[in-house]
C-alpha cells in the first residue's frame, strides 16, 4: 500500500514505519493519523512481521500535533473531535514499544500509551 506521508520498509521480521513530512517535523494530522491507523492494522495481520519500529524521517521524530490541524480541531464540535481521538493508531491490542531521537520525545512516548 502506498501512503503519502508513511513510508515501510522491511527487513527481516522487522517492518519499518517511517513518519515522513520532515519539513513540519513529522507534524501529527488527520491524514497521518489515518494512515498510522490503517498501517498498523495491516502489520498486525502479517505472519512475516514480528517488530515494528515507528521512526521520524530529518531531524525530529515528531513535533506533535500540526498546528494547522489544531486551529481547525478547535473549530469542531465536540463529536468530531472525540471521534478524531477514536482513530489514534494504537488501540492497546499489541505490544508497543517506543524508541525516539532528537528533540521532541514526549510523542514518541504518548504515541504508545
Amino acid at each position: 500500500m502506498s501512503y503519502q506521508f508513511l513510508q515501510l520498509e522491511q527487513h527481516g521480521l522487522v517492518a519499518y514505519v517511517w513518519l515522513n513530512r520532515p519539513e513540519l517535523h513529522n507534524a501529527f494530522n488527520t491524514t497521518v493519523i489515518e494512515e498510522l491507523h490503517t498501517c498498523f492494522k495491516q502489520l498486525a495481520i502479517r505472519d512475516d512481521i514480528r517488530i515494528v519500529v515507528l521512526a521520524g524521517r530529518g531531524k525530529s521524530f515528531s513535533a506533535g500535533a500540526d498546528l494547522n490541524w489544531m486551529k481547525q480541531a478547535g473549530q469542531s464540535c465536540a463529536e468530531e473531535n472525540e471521534a478524531d481521538m477514536r482513530r489514534a493508531p494504537f488501540d492497546g491490542t499489541n505490544d508497543c514499544t517506543c524508541s525516539w531521537h532528537c528533540f521532541w520525545w514526549w510523542d514518541g512516548f504518548g504515541i504508545c500509551m
